[in-house]
């Protein structure tokens, strides 16, 4: 090859490596790291009286617990041990979420309690919320809420208990909406409650002042209260009962006084009191006691209820009943039958 020949190949050369130049083969990517292994669930159960929050999820304690610190307690069951208490709570901004509570028995009236609130007329306790709990089997009453004010209890499934669902006394400014309240003294002879009957789904009442005030009853399904009331205050004032449902309760919604003050300015409102049937005895949609101001409209009530004759006394627009003609201020209007 002569050095002209070979000056033109090495040209050519040059020329196709820079059209074509050779890829650079990608670097090999790094190894994952190994995840670090995750713990097991420690053997031994959270504390519940640390404060904080703290997910019990998973396990089951023996009662009485006491929270003495403000706690959110998400999930894990309670037992209540017979004639006692499952929970206690004795501290502000308490929320319990998910928490389920069973009780031994609600065949015989206890005095066994679900969850409640420790407090006085002097230190009520604030900001309470249960939501989403579980409460059942209990011979006394499920959720015993004294002296509690700004409070929250929602969307709580509470049955089978011998006395009461929701009991909340001396409460101020709060909420009790979307809850199940079923099964309420259904289980044990009327001559065996309180009172040769008494029973309670939800009821909104006093144990001394205050009287109940400022309290929204909204969206919740009270069924299977036999005996006594589906919804009830004794002494509430500006208690709103609103979007309810009764089922197979002897009397849907009774309001009355108690010891430290009549019933007033309460309203009733696009509730539906369904059939009591099977109940046979004692059986009124809304009964009033005396009672100083209160509207009742556009409720449906069931046929099977009774209804009163047209003009007949001590009755209002043919469905709200004023047990002895006392009360006052009294507004009945729209209320349907059906």
């Amino acid at each position: 090859v002569t050095r002209i020949e070979y000056a033109a190949l090495d040209a050519r050369v040059r020329a196709l490596e820079q059209a074509e130049p050779i890829p650079t083969p990608e670097p090999e990517p790094p190894p994952e790291p190994t995840p670090e292994p995750v713990p097991p669930p420690p053997d031994t159960p959270p504390s519940l009286t640390t404060g904080g929050t703290i997910n019990a999820t998973g396990y089951t304690y023996g009662g009485p617990i006491t929270i003495t610190k403000p706690t959110t307690l998400i999930g894990g069951t309670i037992n209540v041990p017979a004639g006692g208490v499952g929970l206690i709570v004795a501290s502000h901004d308490v929320r319990l979420d998910g928490v389920s509570v069973r009780g031994v028995q609600h065949t015989k009236y206890t005095g066994e309690l679900g969850i409640q609130v420790a407090a006085t007329v002097a230190s009520p306790i604030l900001r309470l919320r249960i939501e989403n709990c579980d409460i059942s089997n209990v011979g006394g009453i499920g959720l015993r809420l004294d002296h509690i004010s700004d409070f929250t209890i929602a969307g709580n499934r509470v049955y089978d208990c011998g006395y009461s669902g929701i009991m909340v006394l001396s409460g101020l400014t709060g909420t009790v909406s979307n809850n199940t309240v079923a099964r309420i003294g259904a289980a044990i002879p009327m001559l065996e409650l309180p009172g040769q009957g008494n029973a309670y789904g939800i009821a909104i009442t006093d144990v001394g002042q205050p009287r109940s005030a400022d309290v929204l009853v909204v969206g919740n399904t009270v069924e299977d209260v036999p005996t006594w009331h589906g919804l009830d205050t004794h002494g509430g004032q500006r208690i709103r009962w609103e979007r309810n449902v009764t089922r197979r309760c002897s009397r849907a919604i009774f309001i009355t006084s108690s010891g430290t003050g009549r019933a007033a300015q309460n309203v009733i409102v696009d509730n539906r009191f369904e059939s009591p049937l099977p109940v046979t005895f004692n059986r009124i949609a809304i009964t009033l006691a005396g009672v100083d101001g209160l509207t009742a409209t556009t409720n449906f009530v069931s046929k099977d209820y009774p209804i009163a004759a047209v003009g007949e006394a001590d009755w209002y627009d043919r469905v709200v009943y004023d047990y002895g003609g006392g009360s006052t201020n009294v507004v009945a209007s729209g209320n349907v039958v059906g």
